[in-house]
């Protein structure tokens, strides 16, 4: 007698437990310890049961990334709710720097150009992202710039290249210009 399939509800059940396990690797090993082989220990299955779920290791972690873009998005469209442009654009870049070492191996799984092959869960998310700053800022050069800026900075904070402070200080300084120029009362010459 075959084994009996399982119900949608049990194979989204163990889809959650792959990720939830595959997530528990990213802070003590990283990306480079993120193999198929340890996210099925961490889960208590085997390997193979792994592609009952994912395609491969590439699928789970594009599956990651979504989930850190969603969580991210959902941190930064709060700050529409602030009512002068340069706090919107210093909480923005707060929250973003906050998330980047709180998050910061889920933050560097959801930049990484080497981390997949497929990266178009990857370019949607960073896409999203990009829209807040847009929306926030009100310009779209200007929200393109801003997030590079502050991408930036969290990277380099996340290297240990600079410090939260050196990265709070450039957003301060850099969010009064961005609202300087959304407001007209500044020009940027290229």
């Amino acid at each position: 007698m075959g084994r009996k399939p399982m119900t949608f509800e049990a194979r989204q059940e163990m889809r959650v437990r792959i990720l939830d396990g595959a997530r528990a690797i990213l802070p003590e090993e990283g990306l480079a310890g993120l193999s198929m082989r340890a996210i099925a220990k961490n889960v208590g299955a085997s390997s193979m049961t792994l592609y009952l779920y994912f395609d491969d290791r590439n699928d789970i972690i594009q599956h990651l990334a979504k989930e850190g873009f969603e969580l991210l998005a959902a941190k930064l469209e709060d700050i529409n709710k602030s009512t002068e442009l340069a706090e919107k654009c210093e909480l923005l870049a707060r929250i973003y720097g906050e998330f980047s070492m709180t998050h910061k191996h889920l933050f560097e799984l959801m930049f990484s150009s080497t981390a997949s092959t497929n990266n178009s869960l990857q370019q949607e998310g960073a896409k999203n992202i990009l829209s807040i700053f847009h929306r926030t800022v009100g310009n779209s050069e200007m929200g393109g710039a801003y997030w590079a800026v502050v991408h930036g900075s969290s990277v380099l904070n996340g290297l240990s290249l600079s410090t939260p402070e050196v990265t709070n200080f450039i957003a301060q300084k850099v969010s009064h210009i961005v609202a300087a120029n959304s407001l007209g009362s500044l020009s940027i010459v290229a």
